[in-house]
């Protein structure tokens, strides 16, 4: 028997189209943005759609329906080769949808698949009737004609580990059942948010494509070296970052400026944060300025976030290569790292002034490369801006974005993250699953 299950939605998932949103849309033009509003607000569900909406008016237009069907049957990027690899790898694949038999009969046949499924049916009742009929229904829980939750748990026993896939509403409950979670960023964003008060093993990842899912897939448990950021993934230290630049910024006669612009330069190396502040010819004094003033306090106005030290503790455990990547001065990163009794941790810290050039030039990865024999898919980097972002992508490496900070999921969406943790709980049931 298979190892691995591997679940996964349908509508907008494998199919790249959404079969049953295209159907609805049909049956309903002038009542659409009504029905939307409706499920937007809670006013409505799956089920009450399928019964109080859908299924008085499918008969009539049947043959219609099935014509909008074979035009919207359209694979999703990657998903043939994918399907091909976890056919070649011996996992269980499985189709669970709160959509319809029907569509996803002729997708399979369409593209010559083998996938067992569990959804809603269209029955053909003679003479010409056409009903909806959900065997797998929870009538205790009746937001889904298909229970995926139920199915997921009862499917998954008999398999070591469980990986669900999906993008819409209906797969955030059956999320928290699997080991890992793939969502499309819609439902991931809902994910992510609940989460940030609970404390789960759940573990979630974006979904771009099958093709990028595949390679993730592949990699989980084989990270070999975790490199952090350290303002605002490590530690929290805005305060004194915000008053060290005021300060400069008063020294050198020009007027102070409001915490949110500060932050719009912090990342970069802090001459490039103050050429956005200052005219060029007072940048160099502006930095001096800032590090004898940041040097005397920094210190005793840093905290480590919650969980961060026990994190360090679960990848030093599991010997794992620990470093850090900053643009904060060599000497600033190392001290405050002695001071808060985290040295032990790191295998090595890395500073701005230490002979490469700063974030988001990579040359300090090619280094660490050499000196640990890693290759690129064995490493992680973790950090909350932009800079962070687009120094892994210049690394080739893979990129956490964290919400402690200064990051904030749409802005570093764009830097293809596995996944955006917004606390160092959803941090750690990441890397638990991405480590050795």
């Amino acid at each position: 028997m298979a190892k691995n299950l591997i679940a996964c939605d349908f509508d907008g998932t494998i199919n790249k189209i959404d079969i049953g949103k295209a159907i609805s849309k049909y049956l309903f033009p002038d009542e659409w943005k009504i029905i939307e509003f409706k499920f937007k607000n809670g006013l409505i569900n799956n089920f009450n759609f399928y019964n109080q909406y859908l299924n008085p008016k499918i008969t009539k237009d049947y043959t219609k329906i099935k014509k909008i069907i074979s035009r919207n049957l359209k694979v999703s990027k990657g998903f043939l080769e994918f399907y091909t690899n976890i056919q070649k790898k011996g996992d269980k694949l499985i189709i669970l949808s709160d959509g319809f038999d029907i569509y996803i009969d002729a997708f399979l046949k369409k593209y010559g698949l083998d996938i067992e499924y569990y959804s809603n049916k269209i029955l053909n009742n003679r003479p010409r009737t056409i009903s909806l009929h959900h065997p797998y229904h929870n009538s205790s829980c009746p937001l889904c004609g298909t229970c995926k939750s139920d199915l997921l748990q009862k499917i998954k026993e008999n398999y070591d580990k469980t990986i669900y896939i999906g993008d819409g509403d209906s797969d955030i409950c059956p999320s928290f059942y699997a080991d890992v979670f793939f969502g499309k960023r819609k439902v991931m964003q809902k994910l992510l948010i609940s989460e940030q008060k609970e404390e789960n093993k759940s573990t979630f990842f974006y979904l771009y494509d099958f093709y990028e899912l595949n390679d993730t897939i592949e990699r989980l448990n084989k990270i070999k070296c975790v490199i952090f950021d350290l303002d605002g993934t490590l530690v929290d230290g805005f305060d004194i970052i915000y008053e060290s630049f005021n300060y400069a910024l008063k020294k050198l006669g020009l007027k102070t400026i409001p915490h949110h612009k500060i932050r719009t330069v912090i990342g970069p190396a802090l001459s490039e944060g103050f050429k956005k502040l200052v005219p060029e010819d007072l940048v160099e004094q502006g930095v001096q300025i800032y590090r004898e003033y940041y040097k005397e306090k920094y210190l005793q106005r840093t905290v480590l976030f919650d969980g961060i030290r026990d994190l360090l503790t679960m990848l030093k455990d599991r010997k794992i290569i620990i470093g850090l990547i900053t643009n904060k001065k060599g000497n600033f990163a190392k001290d405050l790292i002695s001071y808060l009794n985290l040295t032990k941790y790191f295998d090595f810290i890395l500073g701005a002034e230490e002979g490469f050039l700063p974030k988001p030039h990579g040359d300090s990865i090619n280094y660490i490369k050499e000196k640990y024999d890693l290759n690129s898919r064995e490493i992680v980097y973790i950090g909350d801006s932009a800079i962070d972002g687009e120094f892994s992508n210049k690394s080739n490496i893979d990129f956490i974005a964290v919400g402690m900070g200064l990051g904030k999921e749409k802005e570093l969406y764009k830097f293809k993250p596995l996944s955006f943790c917004y606390n160092t709980q959803q941090l750690m049931n990441t890397l638990d699953r991405l480590v050795i």
